[in-house]
């Protein structure tokens, strides 16, 4: 028989596995800490900007239209820079320590909404590295694209710095993830072991699921209870049989001895 679960048995059931919830919450916790701090890698991020444009003569005015175009032509900038003809080369630069998959993984240009300045932006573990990876793309490409395309007024605006700190991991996140991963197991493992659960809790379980009628309930006692209890008997016995009682005190005596 499915067993369906409301939401005021939820709540019930939260108050009485509220030691679960904690635990699963300082177990995702402490994971997280510990991946955060101690497995995964830091990465860190260098940027190169370059502005490119195609050459207009001295005495002819730029026009709206000729910005437009070179805004469009970003686009096969990236292009370019993603091609073998431009990460080879860099590879060289780099003695051959990279795969050019790895190359590109560790690369990406952007690119602003109107404007004619673009960015070639790389992280990688090691924060000198990084900065080396991609001034030596944006010294490849500005090189390289004249023989590519028709385009000789290629400037590189700003060398990559080398970053202090890392972008990623961002621990304060990762232990928020940590804390809802472990409320969201310890929630499912609440739920799983109620339906789970197949024993009798209550009456109200034969009289609504069985359709039985309950004679009668048997309800349990604590130890404080039970020693209060045979404390009343005890005294209700004394009450009753006095003469028994003496009796019982008289023989407890140790015999005299002459």
């Amino acid at each position: 028989m499915d067993r369906v679960i409301g939401i005021v048995e939820v709540g019930r059931l939260v108050r009485q596995k509220w030691h679960w919830i904690l635990f699963s919450l300082l177990v995702g916790i402490s994971a997280a800490h510990i991946l955060t701090t101690y497995v995964i890698v830091p990465q860190y991020s260098a940027e190169t900007k370059i502005l490119v444009s195609r050459p207009v003569n001295s005495a002819q005015a730029l026009e709206l239209g000729e910005i437009e175009t070179n805004i469009q032509m970003i686009n096969t900038y990236r292009d370019i820079i993603q091609d073998p003809i431009v990460l080879d080369k860099v590879r060289q630069e780099l003695d051959n320590t990279l795969s050019e998959e790895e190359l590109k993984g560790k690369m990406e240009v952007i690119t602003q909404t109107d404007s004619q300045i673009f960015s070639i932006r790389v992280e990688d573990a090691d924060p000198m590295r990084a900065a080396l990876i991609a001034d030596t793309i944006a010294m490849i490409f500005k090189e390289n694209v004249g023989s590519v395309i028709n385009i000789d007024n290629a400037a590189i605006l700003s060398q990559a710095r080398v970053p202090s700190a890392p972008i990623s991991p961002h621990y304060l996140f990762n232990i928020v993830i940590g804390a809802l991963m472990g409320l969201v197991f310890s929630l499912a493992l609440i739920l799983i072991s109620a339906l789970a659960d197949k024993k009798v809790h209550d009456e109200s379980f034969a009289a609504e699921h069985l359709g039985w009628l309950p004679l009668g309930s048997i309800s349990t006692i604590s130890k404080k209870e039970l020693i209060q209890m045979n404390e009343l008997i005890r005294a209700h016995d004394e009450i009753k049989n006095p003469s028994s009682t003496e009796v019982k005190r008289v023989a407890g005596k140790e015999p005299t001895h002459v």
